[in-house]
């Protein structure tokens, strides 16, 4: 799943209803964002602006709740066991 927060100044809170889904896990969670929305990768600095791990992320209770950094890209990396009703898909 890709979530995106466009804001400029403030972190989103963001739950997502995993409940028909049946029991979830979260697999991996990587935000690419930098304090300074203007940064980029250069030659000389080509790891200026990298995915790094979201540790805000949780599930529970058929919700997986996760803070989005200001001007950034996260992806989420969800599973769940076989026989649920996530795996029929």
């Amino acid at each position: 799943m890709f979530l995106v927060n466009r804001c400029i100044d403030d972190s989103a809170e963001v739950t997502i209803d995993t409940g028909p889904l049946g029991e979830v896990e979260v697999v991996e969670a990587l935000t690419l964002a930098e304090t300074d929305p203007f940064a980029v990768n250069t030659v000389d600095d080509p790891d200026r602006v990298v995915p790094h791990p979201n540790s805000s992320v949780a599930a529970d209770q058929g919700r997986v709740t996760v803070t989005l950094a200001p001007v950034s890209w996260t992806v989420l990396v969800l599973d769940s066991p076989p026989g649920s009703p996530a795996a029929q898909l």
